[in-house]
């Protein structure tokens, strides 16, 4: 299945030619994780994680923490588990064209991404963005970046 991403909803200056290309191994049903967030450790990522370990459903969803920063991770899972949660798992890998591969890899294995890592312009969130589009995943970006809201 091959569709022509909008410019309005992928802004980058060659968007209206990017096509898609749903490449997945993994079926959605089949995903290892319902929800990816990637910049775990943010302010705002972290008022996500509370609000989900507290969801009254949560015992129906799964999500892992996502970042460039393994220890930082890692410490945050621990933290989650002292406070008396199951410590989701953590994904390090870093936005890099050279790490794209990885990245395409652990969002093929998940339904949703939630980026709070920016902005993008210095955290090359379009390899995350690309990755989500062949992968066929659903993507939430929380991170604001105030040259994309000028855009027509």
């Amino acid at each position: 299945m091959s569709t022509t991403v909008p410019s309005s909803i992928y802004p980058l200056s060659h968007a209206s030619h990017l096509q898609t290309t749903s490449t997945s191994s993994t079926p959605a049903s089949k995903a290892t994780y319902d929800i990816l967030i990637y910049g775990s450790t943010s302010f705002t990522a972290a008022l996500t994680i509370k609000y989900l370990l507290d969801h009254p459903q949560r015992s129906d969803f799964n999500f892992c923490l996502a970042g460039r920063n393994r220890q930082k991770l890692d410490k945050l899972a621990e933290d989650i588990e002292k406070r008396g949660y199951d410590a989701p798992d953590t994904l390090a890998f870093e936005l890099k064209d050279e790490a794209e591969d990885q990245v395409r890899s652990a969002v093929e294995d998940c339904k949703v991404v939630i980026n709070f890592a920016g902005p993008y312009s210095s955290h090359n969130a379009e390899i995350l963005i690309r990755s989500v589009g062949l992968a066929a995943s659903s993507m939430v970006s929380l991170a604001c970046i105030a040259e994309l809201a000028c855009l027509p």
